[in-house]
C-alpha cells in the first residue's frame, strides 16, 4: 500500500514539474523564482517522463482515472519539451553549405555525438589536465593569471584545435573550472586542447583589461602551440554569459586600438567563436516597467541582470540576510551596475557603450560564430543575440544561431549527463569545432 501511495504522489508531482519549463513571467521577481526550477525541470525531463509513464500505466491498470490522466499529462509535457529542445535545424547547412559534413576529417567525425539527445551521456574519464599554470600577469598589479590546460588523453589523435574558455559571472564573479568539467572531458576526447582561463574581474579590471587578458591567453596558446600539438591558426574562443561577451568582443577586435596589447603586438586573431547566452549590445538597454521618477540614463542602464539582483537583495533585506544583501550590493550598488562599470550613462558616454558591444564590431573579417541561446533567458538576451546573428549574416560571416525553446540562462550547465538541451547544444558545439578543424570557412 505504501508503494502505491508513493507512486501516486510521484506521478502527480512529476506532472507538475513537467509543466515548469513552459512557464514564463514578465515580472522579474517571479521570473527569478522560476529560474532554477525551470532549469532543473528541463534537465530532469527524461526522468519525469519515466515517472509519468509508469504512473499512467498504473493508473490504467488500477482504473484510477485522475492518476492516468495526470501521467498522460506529464508524458505529453515532457515529450513536448524534449522534442522541441532537441529538434534538428539547418544552421550548419546555411552557414557552411549542404556538404558541410563531408569536410570533417573521418577520424574526427566518428567521435562526434551521433544524436542530439543520447538519453544518458557519461563523459570519458581519460584526459590530461594541468592545473593553475600561469599564462600572463595583470598589467597593473602584476598578479598571476591562472588557467587550467586540458589535453587529449594518450591514444586520442590531436585535432590541432585549441579552445580558450572564458567563464561567466556578470564580469564580477566566477572562476575557471566552474561546472564545465563534463563538457571539457567530451571535447578533449575528440582531440581538442582547452585552456580554461581566469581573468581580472571588476572593479579591479575593466572591460578593455578583460579583453586584453583574453588576448594574452591567445598569445600564450599560439606561443606554446607546438608543445601542445595545437595549430596556432586553429584557436577558438568560447564562453558563457559575461564570458561569451568577452569571447565575442575579443574575437571581433583583433586589431582594435582600444583593446591592443602594448607590449605584445603579435597576432590575436582566432579561427572561430562559440557564445552561450551572450550579452551582445549595450546600446539599447531599456527596461520594461520603467520608473518615470528615475533619471533617463539610470533607467536605460538598469538591465534585467541588475534588476534581478536588486529584487533579490530587497527580499533578503526584509528577511534579515545581511551577508547575502552585501554580496548583492557588490553587483547592484547604487542600482546602477553598468553605469559604474562603464563610467557613465549611455547618454554621457555613448561611444563606450558602442565600443563594448560586440554587435558594433561586426564586419566581413569576423570569424565564424556559433550562438547558443535559451528563448526564456531571464536576462532577456535572445533579441540581442538574434540581431547579432542577422548582422553577421548580412556581413557574409558564417553564423549559426541555435535557439532553445523554454530554456533558461545556464541551460547547458545543469546535469549535462541527462539534460536534453545540454546534450543538443554539445552536438552543435562538436559540429562547429569540427568545421573549425578544416580549411574551409
Amino acid at each position: 500500500m505504501k508503494a502505491k501511495t508513493i507512486l501516486t504522489v510521484t506521478t502527480f508531482f512529476s506532472a507538475g514539474l513537467s509543466l515548469l519549463p513552459f512557464l514564463n513571467s514578465k515580472n522579474r521577481e517571479r521570473a527569478a523564482m522560476l529560474w532554477l526550477p525551470k532549469l532543473l525541470a528541463g534537465a530532469f525531463s527524461s526522468i519525469l517522463l519515466v515517472f509519468a509513464t509508469i504512473g499512467s500505466i498504473y493508473g490504467r491498470l488500477s482504473r484510477k482515472r485522475a492518476l492516468r490522466l495526470s501521467g498522460l499529462l506529464g508524458m505529453g509535457l515532457s515529450l513536448t519539451y524534449i522534442a522541441h529542445v532537441t529538434r534538428r535545424h539547418e544552421g550548419f547547412t546555411e552557414a557552411f553549405g549542404d556538404d558541410w559534413q563531408e569536410h570533417i576529417p573521418p577520424e574526427l567525425g566518428a567521435r562526434l555525438q551521433p544524436r542530439r539527445w543520447m538519453g544518458i551521456s557519461i563523459p570519458p574519464e581519460d584526459y590530461a589536465l594541468q592545473k593553475d599554470l600561469i599564462y600572463a600577469h595583470n598589467e597593473h598589479s602584476g598578479a598571476p593569471l591562472l588557467a587550467d590546460l586540458w589535453l587529449p588523453p594518450v591514444g586520442v589523435q590531436a585535432t590541432g584545435l585549441g579552445i580558450i574558455y572564458v567563464h561567466g559571472g556578470a564580469w564580477r564573479y566566477g572562476t575557471k573550472d566552474m561546472g564545465t568539467r563534463p563538457f571539457f572531458k567530451q571535447l578533449v576526447n575528440q582531440g581538442h586542447a582547452i585552456l580554461d582561463i581566469e581573468y581580472t574581474l571588476w572593479p579591479q579590471g575593466d572591460i578593455p583589461n578583460m579583453v586584453c587578458e583574453v588576448k594574452r591567453a591567445i598569445r600564450w596558446f599560439k606561443d606554446h602551440a607546438k608543445i601542445h600539438a595545437v595549430d596556432p591558426q586553429r584557436i577558438v574562443l568560447m564562453g558563457g554569459s559575461a564570458g561569451a561577451h568577452l569571447a565575442l568582443l575579443t574575437a571581433y577586435t583583433p586589431h582594435h586600438p582600444a583593446f591592443q596589447l602594448e607590449d605584445d603586438p603579435g597576432d590575436t586573431s582566432v579561427r572561430g567563436v562559440v557564445a552561450f547566452y551572450a550579452p551582445t549590445d549595450f546600446r539599447d538597454m531599456k527596461m520594461p516597467n520603467e520608473d518615470p521618477e528615475k533619471p533617463r540614463g539610470i533607467r536605460h542602464s538598469q538591465t534585467p541582470l541588475t534588476e534581478f539582483i536588486i529584487s533579490l537583495s530587497s527580499k533578503r533585506k526584509h528577511e534579515g540576510d545581511t551577508e547575502s544583501l552585501s554580496q548583492a550590493h557588490m553587483l547592484a550598488e547604487g542600482q546602477n551596475f553598468f553605469v559604474r562599470m562603464f563610467g557613465g550613462t549611455p547618454e554621457e558616454i555613448p561611444e563606450i557603450y558602442e565600443l563594448y558591444s560586440p554587435t558594433s564590431h561586426v564586419s566581413a573579417d569576423c570569424p565564424p560564430t556559433l550562438l547558443l541561446q535559451g528563448s526564456d533567458d531571464i536576462f532577456q538576451l535572445a533579441p540581442g543575440v538574434r540581431c547579432l546573428h542577422q548582422s553577421l549574416q548580412h556581413a557574409g560571416v558564417p553564423s549559426i544561431l541555435v535557439e532553445f525553446p523554454y530554456c533558461e540562462h545556464a541551460f547547458d550547465l545543469i546535469f549535462p549527463q541527462i539534460s536534453p538541451s545540454s546534450q543538443a547544444s554539445l552536438q552543435d558545439v562538436e559540429g562547429f569545432l569540427a568545421m573549425m578543424c578544416t580549411g574551409d570557412e
